[in-house]
């Protein structure tokens, strides 16, 4: 028998009666949205809600952390990183009672008694089975189904379970003795990144990664060598120690004559990591195999897993389908989506919940797909525990900003965010998020600098002892020059990436709409006129359709370089754009010359 932790993960979905009917509703469609008003919403919900009260649910991990701790302190499992899956029958789909499963054990809570604890250890077998009664018409009437655990130890007493709204019985049954047949029960962490896991599967995945990146041209540029440092970074290589050098070393000789099998470097996965969380390790192996693809491609709105021929040839070793690749490229779609388009946090989340429905229908928790880190510069934890929230809260820290709470406390939370809304304020504060993430990519980019500077000092010194003492040292200067060259280019390339982002974060402090009035009266002082002329260079007239109406509006230009940007933010900043005053003041102050305006033309 296989692993019984990647049993439980792959098939506990089945126990819930309801998993067809929910898995076709999805796919239908039918739970859409009747209208985007308030009160459209709110009816939304309530049918949604209405339409799953009389379903279950069965979770597999790596889970939500709301429904983790729920789970956890309900089932009172307090090895909560080895939780499998969780059958989960609560009309509010709390996660507090039901079947919880691990690598050593199945808990059953029911409502207002204690967990009951079954070690597969001590369990011989399960018995599906029916309970009938006798109506008041003498009539014989199905009263339950029920599950009877019976255990190898002949004096214990059979458990029966029942009272599960909306099982599978007969499946439970076939679950639970299937469980039965596999061999040393043992709990597996369910939350562990690649950043936490051995050395040497780091090593193998980034081989894989390499052995891609040579496969689409027969050599690796300057851009591929930067986002396999970058990779070597996000997965926890540190500088310096000998597995990073090992797989320097392989991406500087790499050839299509010497490539290391990837049948081996699976092998080494596989011996370095969990059985059940090898799935996971695929499908984030080929969201990074899909990234050096990107990279390639002038617009990876139309990049198609199917045109990539290592993933095609090697996804039956991989133990990937389509759908497990299709949701892989969707991440990456995604996150270069919100890295390269001026997204709001209402998109990003909007974004977020699709990615989570799409990997729900594919049956793969959305965390497993992160294990290795984003795109965008996130780390792994970080992105684990902040899309628990689906509002990427958690990972950004928003939670804990206090930006204009002051004021909030005092006028009240709905009308400061309405008097914010109706002066155009929080045009800048929209898009913090994004902001925020861009911050997290400068940050991961300048650590990978940092650590390629470091790697070539260590080849610098490598090359130097060669050149004291080595007898064949023409090859092996050759050879380690060849490296120096490439680090060099690929920190240049990463010097770019970095400019991108810094670019990006510098726009989200300019208002992508802007209001000229406002400018010209903030920088009327002769010791200011500078700063007008500056701003509005970098903007264009345009003109837009607003409700089946023309309308022009000035809006940023496309393109300015970074340091510019850096200046108009500066400005915006200094004269005070976006205080909420100004903003007041300078709206009265347009009315009062446009009433001005209008009377001199009455008296003329």
């Amino acid at each position: 028998m296989g692993n019984v932790n990647t049993y439980i993960k792959e098939n506990a979905y089945m126990i819930s009666k309801s998993w067809i009917e929910r898995d076709n509703r999805e796919l239908d469609n039918e739970l859409v949205e009747m209208t985007s008003g308030f009160f459209g919403k709110l009816a939304n919900k309530v049918v949604n809600k209405l339409s799953d009260t009389a379903n279950s649910q069965v979770l597999v991990a790596p889970f939500d952390k709301k429904y983790l701790d729920n789970a956890s302190k309900a089932f009172k499992c307090d090895d909560f990183s080895s939780i499998l899956a969780i059958f989960d029958y609560t009309l509010a789909g709390s996660c507090e009672e039901g079947l919880l499963f691990t690598g050593t054990k199945m808990i059953q809570k029911v409502i207002l008694t204690d967990p009951v604890v079954f070690i597969y250890d001590e369990m011989q077998s399960a018995e599906w089975g029916q309970k009938y009664k006798t109506d008041k018409n003498g009539n014989s009437k199905l009263d339950y189904e029920y599950v009877e655990i019976k255990f190898k130890d002949p004096e214990r007493e059979s458990v029966i379970i029942k009272g599960l709204h909306d099982c599978d019985y007969m499946f439970l049954e076939e679950f639970i003795n299937k469980i039965l047949q596999h061999e040393n029960f043992k709990d597996e962490n369910q939350l562990k990144i690649i950043a936490d896991m051995p050395d040497p599967l780091k090593v193998a995945y980034l081989k894989i990664i390499v052995n891609a990146a040579l496969s689409n041209d027969n050599e690796i540029d300057e851009k591929e060598f930067a986002e396999i440092f970058l990779l070597m970074d996000r997965v926890g290589l540190e500088a310096g120690k000998e597995p990073r050098f090992e797989v320097r070393a392989y991406v500087s000789d790499v050839s299509s004559e010497n490539l290391t099998d990837i049948k081996e470097l699976l092998e080494d996965i596989k011996a370095n990591s969990d059985g059940s969380q090898f799935k996971s390790i695929m499908i984030s192996l080929v969201k990074d195999i899909a990234n050096i693809h990107f990279i390639g491609i002038d617009d990876f709105n139309k990049a198609d897993a199917k045109d990539v021929k290592f993933i095609q040839d090697n996804k039956s070793l991989f133990g990937l389908n389509d759908s497990d690749i299709g949701l892989a490229f969707d991440t990456i779609k995604q996150d270069y989506s919100i890295l390269y388009n001026n997204f709001d946090d209402d998109k990003i989340k909007t974004l977020m919940k699709d990615l989570s429905a799409k990997a729900t229908s594919v049956g793969v928790p959305l965390g497993a797909v992160y294990i290795s880190g984003s795109v965008f510069g996130l780390s792994a934890a970080g992105m684990t525990s902040g899309l628990a929230t689906l509002g990427m809260g958690g990972i950004l820290g928003l939670s804990s900003m206090a930006t204009g709470i002051g004021v909030a406390v005092l006028i009240g939370v709905g009308a400061y965010q309405g008097v914010r809304y109706l002066t155009g304020a929080n045009q800048v504060s929209n898009y913090k998020q994004r902001e925020l993430m861009l911050h997290e990519a400068i940050k991961q980019t300048q650590k990978s600098i940092c650590n390629v500077i470091e790697d070539i000092n260590y080849i610098v010194l490598k090359l130097n002892d060669v050149r004291q003492s080595d007898a064949n040292k023409n090859q092996k200067i050759q050879q380690l020059e060849k490296m120096v060259k490439q680090f060099v280019s690929a920190a240049k390339s990463m010097t770019n990436k970095q400019d991108t982002y810094e670019n990006s974060v510098n726009k989200l402090q300019c208002p992508d709409v802007l209001d000229v009035s406002r400018l010209k009266k903030l920088t009327s002082d002769p010791t200011k006129e500078f700063m007008f002329e500056l701003i509005i260079n970098n903007y264009k007239e345009v003109e837009v359709d607003k409700n089946g109406k023309k309308e022009k509006i000035v809006k940023i230009k496309d393109n300015i370089d970074t340091q510019t940007l850096e200046k108009m933010a500066d400005i915006f900043s200094g004269i005070g754009y976006f205080d909420v005053g100004n903003i007041l003041k300078g709206k009265a102050q347009d009315g009062l010359d446009k009433f001005t305006d209008f009377a001199k033309g009455i008296l003329r």
